[in-house]
């Protein structure tokens, strides 16, 4: 009966022993869902995307307004404090003048006689 019973025994122990899950925990540690989603990279990158829209759509703009005036450049500033000179007038006057001046200059220049006979100067350095 003692022999019975030690047989029981031991065959018990063995089923435990198979049985027998660990007592420490090998599993890598769980990761934190706010870890996961990456919420402000993400943010972040979304506003990029809405600069790049944005600042795509204005250069679309101007490109257009480029090829709808035959595609020249708009270089034209058409403020009003660049629309008008307060001395524009003097300017051109002070132009007028310059110009009726050089004209002057030239018809004299024109109408008046050499002081020097160039084949005079000939002459002489054939004979010398």
């Amino acid at each position: 009966c003692m022999e019975r019973y030690r047989k029981k025994c031991q065959e018990r122990h063995r089923q435990k022993l198979r049985d027998m899950k660990c007592s420490i925990d090998n599993r890598s540690p769980r990761q934190a869902t706010h870890l996961r989603t990456k919420a402000k990279k993400n943010a972040l990158m979304e506003d990029r995307i809405d600069q790049i829209e944005t600042e795509n759509r204005i250069l679309l703009e101007k490109m257009s307004h480029i090829m709808k005036y035959k595609g020249g450049i708009a270089n034209k500033n058409e403020g009003i404090k660049y629309g008008h000179s307060l001395n524009k007038e003097r300017r051109k006057r002070e132009l007028q003048r310059i110009t009726k001046q050089n004209r002057q200059i030239l018809q004299r220049i024109q109408e008046s006689q050499p002081t020097y006979n160039h084949l005079e100067w000939e002459e002489e350095a054939k004979t010398s």
